[in-house]
């Protein structure tokens, strides 16, 4: 594990980072590197040059929480 998000967890296989929350889990674009921090209490994940905001995206009716990781400037 890289870390506990507000709203999910980081984990990596050391070649990819996947981001889990609400019991789903999706790929961050990010390749693995001694680089990666998470930043802004769990939010963001960087390798130093690409920040990526990821968080738990609302379901609409009768449908789960979906994680979402977008590229942040």
């Amino acid at each position: 594990s890289l870390g506990k998000a507000c709203n999910g967890h980081y984990f990596t296989d050391k070649k990819q980072i996947i981001y889990e929350s609400a019991g789903q889990a999706i790929n961050v674009p990010l390749a693995y590197s001694a680089a990666i921090r998470i930043e802004d209490d769990g939010n963001i994940v960087t390798d130093g040059h690409k920040r990526y905001y990821c968080e738990q995206y609302p379901g609409g009716y009768a449908s789960e929480p979906k994680p979402v990781c977008e590229l942040k400037q």
